[in-house]
């Protein structure tokens, strides 16, 4: 199964890298948030929604280093917080200092409600 547009497999440094802009905006549709509702704990959530998509599809793709012999550990990159603007320009859109605390970033995920939210929109939590 190949990776989804929003995840890459960096064979020379043996990661894989997501691309927020694409990533995030996937998840901000699954969640129905506008982009006048982010704050740090729905960016939590999108980020830890992201890093279970990932591991899925690293799963599913045949490249999980973990199925390696000897295993190797899965490292994922979600490319900085750094977005290209329609000029080209790299900005920090993602980053979470950026965004007011909400209900902050502990509640999205020491009391797993990232995984909550992943489970209601895929019906399932990746292994």
């Amino acid at each position: 199964m190949p990776l989804p547009e929003w995840l890459t497999h960096d064979k020379e440094r043996g990661i894989f890298v997501v691309y927020p802009d694409i990533a995030y905006t996937e998840w901000m549709k699954l969640l129905r948030l506008e982009a006048e509702q982010l704050d740090q704990y729905w960016l939590e959530v999108i980020f830890q929604c992201v890093k279970m998509d990932a591991q899925h599809a690293v799963r599913q793709s045949g490249f999980d280093p973990r199925s390696a012999d000897p295993p190797k550990s899965l490292v994922i990159d979600i490319a900085s917080t750094k977005s290209v603007d329609e000029s080209g320009k790299v900005t920090a859109r993602w980053r979470l200092a950026d965004y007011p605390a909400g209900r902050g970033v502990d509640v999205a995920t020491k009391g797993r409600e990232a995984r909550q939210q992943y489970q209601r929109v895929r019906g399932f939590l990746p292994q």
